[in-house]
């Protein structure tokens, strides 16, 4: 239950335009080289050998900035949870944001 809260969250758009990537640039440059390895070719279920399960991989960072990493982006943000749970506000900017916390329809929510 949401108990008529609503959570506001950015969308997809909003998402692609910040300096997303930012912390897994930082959390893989953190790690110690022997263990990076994992994060690029993270170990898998032998029954994927054969076949890829998804379009993209979801180590982002492989792709070069541009088309191919949006695309990568806006393929792994359609599974995030909280596009999906009730309750939830999206916004697309920080007006965005400010105007539906000031105008909201917080019984819709």
């Amino acid at each position: 239950a949401n108990m008529g809260l609503p959570t506001f969250v950015p969308d997809g758009r909003f998402l692609v335009k910040q300096p997303l990537l930012w912390w897994f640039a930082r959390f893989e440059s953190s790690l110690p080289e022997e263990h990076r390895h994992l994060l690029r070719q993270p170990p898998r279920p032998t029954s994927f050998a054969a076949k890829e399960p998804h379009e993209f991989s979801p180590y982002l960072l492989q792709y070069a900035e541009g088309p191919d990493r949006l695309r990568a982006c806006l393929y792994w943000l359609r599974f995030l949870d909280y596009f999906h749970w009730p309750g939830v506000v999206q916004f697309s900017s920080l007006p965005d944001l400010l105007h539906g916390l000031l105008h909201g329809d917080v019984a819709g929510a």
